[in-house]
């Protein structure tokens, strides 16, 4: 009997979950208890915010995280989510040329 290859996982390797600075649309519908469909429609109506790289739709996780927190614990939004995106895709952007 042959022994088993290696795995054809397509994790990046060396990247944790919690490592990684954006969810895709699932992940954060799923982190919602949104369905998949929900997620993505909830993410046009700008509830969830996102970014585009190249065809990929991702929602940044600190973003995220802070409009989850504003809407838990009934604060006030002072920005919008799209801008909000917008300003941590320019960071998710600056950390990716400081790695490289």
């Amino acid at each position: 009997m042959a022994a088993a290859g290696p795995e054809t996982s397509r994790k990046p390797r060396g990247h944790s979950h919690q490592d990684r600075l954006v969810y895709t649309i699932s992940e954060a519908g799923r982190l919602l208890g949104l369905s998949r469909n929900a997620a993505y429609a909830a993410a046009q109506r700008g509830q969830i915010p996102t970014i585009r790289i190249g065809r990929r739709l991702l929602v940044p996780k600190v973003p995220f995280h802070r409009i989850v927190e504003v809407m838990a614990t009934g604060s006030a939004v002072t920005e919008s989510a799209s801008k909000t995106s917008q300003r941590c895709g320019a960071e998710v952007a600056a950390e990716g040329e400081a790695e490289t």
